[in-house]
């Protein structure tokens, strides 16, 4: 199945299929894909947030009682000040984001599978903190396997995987002139490599390896479980995706 042009749907609805595609990976790698003594999970991505370390941020400080003197509701009473903002729908949505963890019998991450959303590329800093968190990552000794289903951007020239590519590697990587979409899979090893695959909308994903060692990798059939997924997902969904199926023509007049 082609792939969709995300850029134009809402991140609502690639977060949704973000997900259901991260945990359709994960399944098939745990359904035979991965050797013995290997298992994946999902775990949330958070931004740089370290997976251990998730519990303890996430602790919520008690509120104070209803009626209290000094705390105010934020939906009741915004604060008066001249300057304002939020961040964008597209970085809330990569803050819950998922990614696919491999481990080992020590229950070690050896690999990870990182699925791009519009947020990692929301702005500079998102930007740098998704590469930096790359970078680190494969200097613990973690591969790799990013997917990036998102056109490169002015923080991101020659997209984020290229960013890693030539930060990392002598060769550099440069976007083939007819595909802009592009699948990596970074090795953490001395000396570290990397192997890309370029496509693009309504092209077809290819298949990458995922590295469990510097030395033994297995093939993820990237095309055949997002179809998979896609198919599962809801009519409605789909057409606020591609649009409305074209409706068929009606016969003429008198034909049989």
């Amino acid at each position: 199945m082609a792939v969709h042009d995300w850029q134009s749907a809402p991140p609502g609805l690639f977060h949704h299929f973000h997900q259901r595609w991260s945990t359709s990976i994960c399944d098939a790698l745990n359904a035979g894909l991965l050797p013995p003594v290997y298992y994946a999970l999902l775990e949330l991505t958070a931004l740089g947030v370290e997976p251990d370390m998730l519990t303890m941020h996430r602790r919520r400080t008690p509120r104070p009682p209803d009626g209290s003197p000094t705390a105010i509701a934020l939906a009741e009473a915004p604060p008066r000040t001249e300057f304002s903002s939020q961040s964008s729908a597209e970085q809330s949505y990569a803050a819950r984001a998922n990614r696919v963890t491999i481990r080992d019998a020590a229950h070690e991450v050896v690999a990870t599978i990182e699925i791009v959303s519009p947020g990692n590329k929301g702005s500079r800093k998102d930007v740098k903190l998704f590469v930096e968190k790359a970078l680190d990552l494969l200097s613990r000794g973690t591969n790799l396997l990013i997917v990036d289903l998102f056109p490169p951007t002015r923080r991101d020239p020659g997209g984020l995987n290229a960013m890693i590519w030539n930060d990392l590697l002598d060769d550099p990587f440069v976007l083939p002139a007819d595909r802009n979409l592009v699948a990596a899979s970074f090795v953490a090893g001395s000396p570290l490599r990397g192997f890309a695959g370029a496509f693009r909308v309504s092209g077809n994903l290819p298949d990458m390896p995922l590295f469990l060692d510097p030395e033994m990798y297995l093939q993820v059939p990237l095309e055949a479980i997002y179809d998979a997924t896609w198919r599962i997902c809801p009519e409605e969904f789909r057409e606020l995706v591609t649009g409305p199926p074209p409706e068929a023509s009606a016969p003429a007049e008198g034909a049989l």
